[in-house]
């Protein structure tokens, strides 16, 4: 479709139990499709969100892409982990019952998330972006394409982890997730001398 036409896809979610697992979960409660200014096409399984990020399904071929991807951006902090975290990469890549996504960003991959599918519950996972490449919409477009993908397919539970306060928590609550619980990790540090 040509530059200038819109077409906007928000799916609305409700925070809830899964009764008896304790199971935090949120709950997709509507799909709403508006035609506004900003480019956002859906065509089979790939997203365009203005007139430079893309988000589509990645393929079979594409998981060494997808696993170097997510690892450059899950390891920025530690780049000692980065060749365990491709390798980690590859096999939840090959996942049953998973859905890989890649975003690029004018044609160049940036970013890698994962949806979990699995009775009738969807789980947006291990998304990460190039830290280069951060700051520019691939994250909330990876998160909005993963939901179409949920919704289209009838799943009407969803959940995520974040860490609190993080731009992936802000970007979830953008798109109607609210928080269930936080939980602290504590991990303790000792000198090596």
């Amino acid at each position: 479709m040509g530059v200038g036409v819109t077409v906007t896809v928000g799916v609305a979610v409700r925070v809830a139990v899964a009764p008896g697992s304790g199971v935090v979960v949120a709950v997709i409660v509507g799909v709403a499709v508006s035609v506004g200014v900003a480019v956002r096409v859906t065509v089979g399984v790939a997203v365009v969100v203005g007139v430079a990020v893309t988000v589509r399904v990645a393929a079979v071929e594409d998981a060494p892409l997808w696993a170097s991807v997510s690892a450059r951006g899950w390891a920025h902090e530690h780049p000692e982990l980065r060749d365990f975290l491709e390798q980690f990469g590859a096999v939840a890549f090959a996942r049953e019952q998973s859905v890989n996504f890649i975003a690029e960003l004018d044609g160049e991959p940036g970013a890698a998330g994962t949806l979990c599918l699995h009775d009738r519950v969807a789980l947006f996972g291990g998304a990460s972006v190039i830290p280069a490449m951060r700051r520019r919409g691939l994250q909330a477009a990876l998160l909005e394409a993963r939901m179409s993908y949920a919704s289209d397919r009838g799943y009407e539970l969803a959940m995520m982890v974040t860490e609190a306060g993080s731009q992936s928590q802000r970007n979830a609550e953008r798109k109607d997730f609210r928080i269930a619980y936080t939980r602290t990790k504590w991990q303790l540090y000792r000198s090596c001398s």
